[in-house]
């Protein structure tokens, strides 16, 4: 194997953006592709992207296509489509990793929701019967497929009003020369921009923002009225069920495609066609026990009678299952601009714990404000004013407690996450952050999930 230099320099030669770019490459890993086998997956992390890179080009390849960054790949040709509104992908997603027994090459069958119509239509029709307030909220935080190009993947940040794509003028190219986007679609992608004067979708980036035109942009996900179609949503749900043969040969069919694609092969990576094997043990289907209550005859008082019944009632969302326990205390934190959706969960709480005969008593709970521009680090420290103020508090003398007097107590924090931070990196750092320093029971819900107003969101929080 020839060596590789630690440091390598390389000089563009033509100009990018009217600036000429020094690149240098240092190495940071070396591994043999024969020995990652008897390695430890922390042991070659650089390995395991390298390996996943001629897997994703395997499948760039193809007929596949690849929606967002990551590696889920679709087949458009095999799309379901329902009532003419919404369409289904059936794909797969790849991941190399390394256990005991050795490399592996993880592959799981996913399927991709796809309105059937532009997301320009989606904002006319909205437009006919809300302010155009309503649709910036359904589409903030949206995520959009542009159809042209690479069909990437974005995330919409607002529709700007104000803007179209006959007046929105840029640089373009190299030699920074002045077009409008209706132009520029037809030079770059031989596409025509029928509507002229609708709004832009405005997408954020770190460089600067960009904006596309919602008439070519397709909206990911299930549109909101067919969500509220459970017919339809019963059709869609029974046509991503694949028995368990079916999905076994859908994988081996992808698996050998990969095993037999140009890019494996210039590496010379050997995949096995067969998937391995483990064994395992069907456990016994669970029971749940259940205290009703009965007349008793002479005093007349009730009483509990505990029955049983197996775990095979497909309507079990709408009992309770635990011995329900009331909390002493409870807070929601959320930013300034989220209040109004806390004081309604407030209240929806307060509502479903007696309609639904939970048997318990929600109060009403402590809102803490935050100001629209907190980030994670304001959210700790709300956190952690919160906990020590009322949940540790002070002792007969008036001393500040650093933990919680010993009793049955409970406390719960909800968390509204903003669209405002990346929700993974918020939620691990605040549960982290609790589940180590603020010992509570903690839920986590996004602020777009409130707005939805489904009482079934509520009823699952409240579990």
């Amino acid at each position: 194997m020839s060596e590789v230099e630690d440091r390598l320099t390389l000089e563009t030669t033509q100009p990018f953006y009217g600036r000429y770019y020094t690149i240098v490459i240092e190495k940071c890993s070396a591994f043999l592709l024969d020995e990652l086998n008897d390695s430890k997956m922390e042991d070659h992390p650089v390995a395991l992207s390298f390996i996943n890179s001629i897997i994703k080009n395997s499948l760039r390849s193809s007929d596949l296509r690849q929606i967002g960054r990551n590696p889920r790949f679709f087949m458009p040709k095999q799309a379901k489509v329902f009532q003419n509104q919404v369409e289904t992908w059936p794909g797969f997603f790849t991941s190399s990793w390394i256990f005991q027994r050795g490399l592996y090459l993880i592959i799981d069958n996913i399927s991709k929701f796809l309105s059937v119509e532009s997301c320009l239509s989606l904002i006319e029709e909205r437009r006919m019967r809300h302010d155009t307030n309503f649709v910036n909220r359904e589409f903030e935080g949206a995520i959009v497929m542009a159809n042209y190009g690479p069909h990437r993947t974005y995330k919409v940040h607002t529709i700007k009003w104000n803007m179209n794509p006959q007046e929105y003028i840029f640089d373009q190219g190299d030699e920074r020369s002045r077009t409008n986007m209706v132009d520029y679609f037809k030079t770059a992608y031989q596409v025509v921009i029928k509507a002229v004067h609708q709004p832009l979708f405005e997408i954020r980036q770190k460089r600067q923002n960009i904006y596309l035109p919602p008439e070519l942009c397709t909206l990911v996900g299930i549109p909101a009225k067919i969500r509220e179609n459970k017919r339809i949503m019963a059709d869609i749900r029974q046509s991503l069920f694949q028995k368990p043969p079916e999905r076994i040969s859908s994988i081996k069919d992808l698996n050998r495609l990969i095993s037999n694609s140009k890019e494996v092969k210039e590496w010379d990576l050997e995949i096995s066609l067969e998937p391995d094997t483990i064994e395992a043990k069907i456990l016994k289907r669970p029971s749940i026990y259940q205290n009703n209550p009965h007349q008793e005859g002479g005093m007349g008082g009730m009483q509990q009678q505990q029955s049983t019944r197996s775990l095979d009632d497909t309507k079990i969302l709408g009992t309770c299952v635990h011995q329900p326990v009331n909390f002493k205390k409870w807070a929601i934190f959320c930013l300034e601009k989220d209040v109004e959706h806390g004081e309604y969960l407030n209240d929806k709480f307060y509502q479903l714990s007696a309609e639904r005969k939970f048997n318990i008593y929600v109060d009403y709970g402590d809102i803490v404000e935050l100001s629209n521009k907190s980030g994670i680090e304001a959210f700790k420290e709300a956190i952690d004013d919160y906990y020590m103020k009322y949940v540790c508090g002070k002792d007969s003398k008036g001393r500040q407690q650093d933990k919680p007097k010993e009793s049955k107590d409970l406390y719960f924090f909800l968390i509204i996450m903003p669209d405002s931070i990346k929700q993974e990196h918020l939620y691990t750092a605040l549960k982290n952050k609790i589940n180590t320093d603020s010992p509570v029971i903690s839920q986590f819900v996004s602020s777009k999930t409130i707005q939805k107003y489904n009482d079934r969101i509520y009823i699952n929080i409240l579990r």
